[in-house]
């Protein structure tokens, strides 16, 4: 460690694991490391985990680069390369440091920030009057840090580390996938419903992680014998955190095509259920249905066994809901579960006779 990093604290260690190989997935998207912000806003929140997720990649970038900050004429210089993506980094690390509750964080955010303690804690730097060229750049500063930070995660335990958070979210997307696909094989058409749940105003600063997950299961465990489940086959939940919606669930239901029409209908009548009769009119909900024009590849409504385009942008859809816990996990109490589906169709139950072709070579 150099001069300005003298704490005596230790970086947290990683535990052993092995790096995960994505090559199997069923689904398997070379692009996706390029975040398609256009989807990606529309299927989830516009709040704060999408700039966290940024700031993940941007210190990825970081730790990835060999480059280190030249040397510039006079003391304000012009910030660009490899120097603004520090400045922008050690901005965020200050600014929304609130983001980080709750989610148990990627080993390279934990080092990063661990270390950006340390240089404040040693170092009078305003990374924004930097950049605003207010504040003269220190470069010899910025290049030590850089150097102990690409120290700290070139090691064997980050690796581990960054192992262990890939595993659980190419296992929840491979889960989802195989079981999206099990109910094309079962169902000619299924009507795909997406409804964003949360809390309103006044309950969502006060509702539990508990609370949200009793609210969750008491939702499932209704909708057995209600009539509006009827035709319900199956479904896909993910539970994040905001703090702005604070605790929130994103939902996938599939219906039944053969029985069930009107998705937009349905959608907001789930919503409904989930607002008056789940949370006692402190609930509210997102029609994600009635907003289609918002998706770049369009997952949702009624999608045929043989039209791979909406299959793709479906299963692309599912894959949001799971990538985002590669680097970011939400911390739930008593190791409680974030991502969930039913159970898969069983062999015995898919049609007999010659088997379908399915069209999408992604499936």
């Amino acid at each position: 460690m150099h001069k300005f990093l003298k704490s005596n604290s230790l970086i947290p260690e990683a535990s052993a694991t092995s790096l995960i190989n994505k090559s199997d997935l069923l689904f398997h998207d070379e692009t996706f490391g390029a975040l398609d912000y256009d989807t990606l806003s529309a299927l989830r929140d516009n709040d704060e985990l999408d700039a966290l997720i940024e700031q993940v990649k941007r210190v990825q970038k970081l730790a990835e680069s060999t480059a280190y900050i030249p040397m510039t004429q006079g003391a304000f210089p012009r910030v660009a390369g490899i120097a603004k993506e520090l400045l922008k980094a050690l901005e965020f690390h200050l600014q929304q440091p609130s983001v980080y509750f709750g989610r148990n964080l990627n080993q390279l955010i934990q080092w990063f920030n661990w270390l950006a303690d340390c240089l404040f804690a040693a170092e009078p730097i305003d990374p924004t009057s930097v950049l605003a060229r207010t504040e003269p750049l220190r470069t010899e500063i910025l290049n030590l840090f850089l150097a102990d930070f690409r120290a700290a995660v070139n090691t064997p335990q980050y690796r581990k580390a960054l192992g262990k958070i890939q595993r659980a979210s190419v296992k929840n997307t491979r889960s989802a996938q195989r079981y999206v696909v099990r109910l094309f094989e079962r169902y000619s058409r299924l009507l795909v419903v997406r409804v964003d749940i949360s809390y309103g105003e006044h309950a969502k600063q006060t509702v539990t992680a508990q609370q949200t997950c009793a609210d969750r299961e008491r939702l499932f465990r209704n909708a057995k014998a209600n009539r509006l489940f009827q035709h319900l086959v199956g479904y896909i939940w993910k539970c994040e955190f905001g703090n702005k919606k604070r605790y929130h669930y994103h939902m996938f239901f599939f219906f039944d095509g053969a029985q069930v029409r009107q998705d937009v209908t349905l959608a907001g009548l789930i919503g409904e259920y989930w607002k008056q009769n789940i949370t006692d009119g402190r609930g509210c909900y997102y029609n994600c249905n009635a907003r289609k024009e918002q998706y770049t590849e369009l997952g949702i409504g009624m999608v045929s066994w043989n039209d791979s385009r909406m299959q793709q942008g479906l299963l692309r859809g599912v894959r949001y809901l799971t990538k985002a816990d590669e680097w970011i996990r939400l911390a739930l109490p008593e190791n409680g579960r974030s991502f969930g589906k039913g159970e898969l169709p069983s062999l015995s139950d898919t049609p007999r006779g010659r088997p379908r072709q399915s069209v999408n070579n992604n499936i």
